[in-house]
């Protein structure tokens, strides 16, 4: 695991949305591993799909980042295992609307997990979140990383 600190304003979150190709550099050179998996501030942003799992499943099969989609089997397998990696398997069939806050972060990170990228990127994973909310997505990214993932945090 890596972390990025520094003040607010002096660029962590540009930085990180740089290395996930969100931005172009204006200048210099960027070089990060691909494909890559970005999971933003608000994950209200990110929510693509209604349904708890088939958001999870979304981005499998993303031709444009070089993905070849799986099957529907093996997409339902890799959405619940992500789900029970950061704890929430048993919201798999709920509607994304009806979660709180930690939970519908905790869904982005699944679905970034789902996609079984090279490198995972989270900026500012706990913000806008109350205290327990926090703690699960905190708990959920440690237990992550103790199960050989990474993350860097913006």
């Amino acid at each position: 695991m890596h972390m990025l600190l520094g003040a607010n304003g002096a660029g962590k979150s540009t930085l990180v949305r740089a290395l996930a190709g969100l931005l172009e550099p204006r200048g210099g050179g960027l070089y990060a591993a691909a494909p890559r998996s970005v999971v933003l501030q608000n994950p209200d942003h990110q929510v693509v799909m209604p349904g708890v799992r088939a958001d999870v499943a979304f981005g499998m099969g993303a031709p444009h980042a070089g993905r070849v989609p799986p099957s529907p089997r093996e997409a339902r397998l890799r959405a619940d295992a992500a789900l029970a990696a950061v704890g929430l398997q048993a919201v798999a069939e709920r509607p994304v609307a009806t979660l709180s806050g930690g939970q519908k972060q905790r869904v982005a990170i699944a679905g970034a997990l789902a996609e079984r990228a090279s490198l995972l990127l989270l900026d500012e994973l706990t913000t806008f979140l109350d205290a327990e909310d926090q703690w699960a997505v905190l708990n959920a990214v440690r237990g992550l990383i103790s199960a050989g993932g990474g993350a860097a945090d913006g």
